[in-house]
């Protein structure tokens, strides 16, 4: 029973770690996105008023 216990704590451990790394993984694109994004508007920007 005891045995079972620990097992399963640590499957739920390793879940929560997976999850974490996952959720990590893709806020690190997200901000690489939106800074990419941010980054052209302002290029966009920038072309309208020099035109």
């Amino acid at each position: 029973m005891r045995g079972e216990c620990r097992e399963s704590r640590m499957k739920i451990k390793h879940r929560a770690r997976t999850e974490h790394t996952l959720n990590k993984a893709s806020a690190t694109l997200f901000c690489r996105y939106s800074k990419r994004r941010i980054k052209s508007h302002y290029v966009y920007h920038l072309n309208c008023k020099s035109f």
